[in-house]
Order: structure tokens, then C-alpha cells, then sequence
């Protein structure tokens, strides 16, 4: 695999000097070689607003992350992929967990399951399923705000409204309720990308994780003017009996010592979690 190689190392600093000229020049629609898979990665329509698609194209983005939900997967394991967009994580885990396993995955836009879907059957990814839903609290209709910069900034519209976004009606499912209707196989792990949408996301995925008490949970926390969404967030999971840390920084203990972090760093800086139930259980 790449990533784990001399030529990978290379590669993800190469792209890591890279990434503010190219976000500025022309980015191709094409098949993308990146982590060991074929990958189409749409071009974003702002191109200085798509430097995560030009990350990917050279599979720098959120790299971390990545090597550590494949070093968790095994042959015949099921990965949950909330907020799919078109396959980053879904298409490397599918080739990790083989054709005896499973990944799901969840994507609400019409236009990202479109490629996700694509994308799987490039690479003979029968074991991937893919739904066509907003992943949230409940099972129904909801708006969703799509960004004018990039895909992967939509959001639900009663989380944010801002200039510039249209509105789709997607389905709002549980993850509860999916897992449900796949006839609940045990979780491995999921990784949830949902742009301010992660508590709905849990609070519909609580049978999930009481069924599947040592998965790993990797959210997101986002920066200052949204601190009080985020401790939400952890408080929700640490009620459950969750654990965090940092991919940079190894342990941390608390949820409010992860927002004392974020609160330090400027603008709204994104990062992610890992959550993890350590033995004993719930705290």
C-alpha cells in the first residue's frame, strides 16, 4: 500500500507544499490512482475553495485518519462511512474488509452517491452499499443546503443558511434504521463527516452502539463559533462510556480538555476525534 511507503511519505509532503498553487490552477475530472484504489474525484466547482478534492487526488487528505480505520479493519469486518461524499474512506476500507465483509455507506447528495457508486463498481467494490440518505435523528424528509464551493460543505439547512446555497429534499434516515434494514451486522467502526450534523447522527445510532460496545466513533470538532455543538458532541459520547484522543497528540482525557484546544486555535479550525469505550465501561 502507498501510504505506508517511502514514495507515499513523498508524495503526501509533495501535496502538502503543493496544495495552495493547485488550488488555484485547473483541476482535471479524471481517475485518480490514490490508497491503493481507483477513484474519480469530481472537480470542485470554486476551485480555491477545493483544496480538500486536490488532497485527495494525492491522498493527503486526512491521512491519519485513513491509516488508522485501515489498520482497525480485518478480512469480513463492517465499516460504517456517514458522510460518504464519493468514496475516500469507503472505497480503501471495502478493499480492506474483502468480499466477506461490508461497508455501508451514507451520502445525501444525489450528485456524490452518483460517483460514489461509480466509483465502487470501477473497482469491483461489490460489498459496498450505499444509501441515499442524510444520516440524522430521525426517518423522513429534510432540507438539505447545498454549497456553491464545494460538495463536501453541505449541510442541513436548520444547522446553517448561508448565501449562495440552494436547497434539495433528501431522506433523512437513523443509523439505527438502516442498520436495521441490513439486518444489523456488527461495527466494526464508523466515521462520521456530517458538517455540524454529528449529535443528530449519534442520538439516531444509539442501538448501534449499544449493540457494538468496542467500535471506534471518529468525529469531528469544529473551532471557536461553534465550541457548544461540539461539546455536545463529546459530552453525548462520554455518557456512553467513550474515551478520546487526538491523531496528533495521543490521549486525551476529557471533553472539555478538547475544547480548550480548539477554543485556542484560530477561526474555525477543524479537527478529529476518536472515540473509543475502554474496558470497564461507562464512566
Amino acid at each position: 500500500m502507498i501510504r505506508r511507503t517511502p514514495l507515499g511519505h513523498a508524495m503526501r509532503w509533495i501535496g502538502r507544499r503543493l496544495q495552495p498553487w493547485m488550488a488555484r490552477t485547473a483541476f482535471v475530472d479524471a481517475i485518480h490512482q490514490v490508497n491503493s484504489v481507483q477513484m474519480k474525484i469530481p472537480r470542485p466547482p470554486d476551485r480555491a475553495a477545493g483544496s480538500s478534492e486536490f488532497h485527495m487526488a494525492l491522498g493527503t487528505y486526512e491521512e491519519r485518519e485513513l491509516d488508522y480505520v485501515l489498520t482497525r479493519l480485518r478480512p469480513g469486518d463492517t465499516f460504517l462511512d456517514v458522510g460518504a461524499h464519493v468514496g475516500y474512506f469507503t472505497l480503501p476500507a471495502a478493499k480492506a474488509v474483502g468480499p466477506t465483509g461490508r461497508v455501508i455507506a451514507i451520502e445525501p447528495s444525489p450528485a456524490s452517491v452518483r460517483v460514489l457508486r461509480e466509483n465502487a463498481e470501477l473497482n469491483g467494490l461489490s460489498w459496498i452499499t450505499v444509501f441515499e440518505a442524510a444520516a440524522s435523528d430521525h426517518d423522513g424528509a429534510e432540507l438539505l443546503f447545498r454549497s456553491p464551493k464545494s460538495p463536501m460543505w453541505n449541510r442541513l439547512v436548520r444547522f446553517t443558511v448561508k448565501d449562495g446555497m440552494d436547497t434539495i429534499s433528501v431522506l433523512a434516515r437513523t443509523i439505527d434504521s438502516i442498520l436495521a434494514e441490513c439486518g444489523w451486522p456488527p461495527i466494526v467502526g464508523m466515521k462520521v463527516d456530517v458538517e455540524g450534523a454529528e449529535l443528530d447522527v449519534l442520538r439516531g445510532s444509539t442501538a448501534c452502539l449499544s449493540r457494538n460496545p468496542h467500535a471506534f466513533v471518529i468525529v469531528e470538532v469544529e473551532g471557536r463559533t461553534r465550541l457548544d455543538r461540539s461539546l455536545a458532541v463529546l459530552h453525548f459520547l462520554e455518557d456512553q462510556g467513550y474515551s478520546f484522543r487526538l491523531f496528533k497528540r495521543g490521549a486525551v482525557p476529557t471533553a472539555e480538555t478538547i475544547i480548550s484546544i480548539a477554543s485556542a486555535l484560530d477561526g474555525d479550525y477543524l479537527f478529529n476525534v476518536v472515540a473509543e469505550k475502554l474496558a470497564g465501561g461507562s464512566r
